[in-house]
């Protein structure tokens, strides 16, 4: 079975699951998975976070979220319309 690429929203206090600050993922790769945070411009950026939440050495809460609560994420991001009501 091929591993999938996994995502999870990136939570500070008073976020909630369906509007994350952030979006990570995590990316299978031969050697090692590549960890990666959704960046403002859209675009994908390494990142430390995923390892520091395995080392429990990170401030904020990271959960496990679908793929398609990602891309909506990112389409939200892109359109403009993440700002809190």
């Amino acid at each position: 079975m091929t591993p999938q690429t996994e995502y999870f929203a990136l939570l500070w206090d008073g976020d909630d699951i369906a509007h994350p600050r952030a979006v990570l993922r995590r990316r299978p790769a031969p050697e090692q998975p590549f960890e990666e945070i959704l960046r403002a411009d859209g675009t994908w950026e390494n990142t430390g976070i995923l390892a520091l939440v395995r080392l429990n050495m990170y401030e904020h809460d990271v959960q496990p979220i679908s793929a398609d609560a990602a891309l909506e994420f990112e389409r939200r991001l892109l359109s403009g319309g993440l700002g809190k009501g």
